[in-house]
């Protein structure tokens, strides 16, 4: 499915595409969790419409409990640190996906069974560290304040 974005995004891409799995009725589950969309995270449910050849996203219509965040890596950050770093998103039951567009970009999925306050201090503690920037891209987490 294609995502249309923004045109002054700071990544100048205009399209993101994502793996979809059809529901019917125009329904698709998300299959991956995108680099560049905001609002969107893996395993929620859309509306997308046939356009030519194209599958076009229209609407968001049911939010998975995904999460979705971005990891820019630092240009001087050690590959050990990230990668510890890094396994400690995993050791909390995080994945990721990673691209090479010029640059590294990594989009982190964080499931609803992962708590997103751990998560997010983990990611916040990987840009102090000057390992990485990160950036939200969706929240799915119901976050209950207490």
């Amino acid at each position: 499915m294609t995502i249309e974005l923004p045109a002054d995004a700071w990544h100048g891409h205009a399209t993101e595409s994502v793996f979809v799995e059809g529901l019917g009725q125009d329904r698709y589950r998300l299959q991956n969790s995108p680099f560049f969309a905001t609002g969107l995270s893996y395993r929620d449910i859309v509306i997308a419409r046939q356009n030519g050849p194209k599958l076009l996203f229209e609407k968001l219509l049911f939010i998975g409990g995904h999460s979705t965040y971005r990891i820019i890596p630092s240009d001087d950050a050690d590959h050990r640190q990230f990668r510890a770093f890094l396994a400690r998103l995993e050791d909390i039951g995080c994945s990721w996906e990673h691209g090479n567009l010029g640059y590294m970009l990594y989009a982190v999925d964080v499931p609803p069974e992962t708590n997103i306050h751990t998560a997010y201090e983990l990611l916040e503690a990987g840009e102090a560290a000057g390992i990485w920037d990160f950036e939200e891209g969706a929240v799915g987490h119901l976050v209950v304040k207490s």
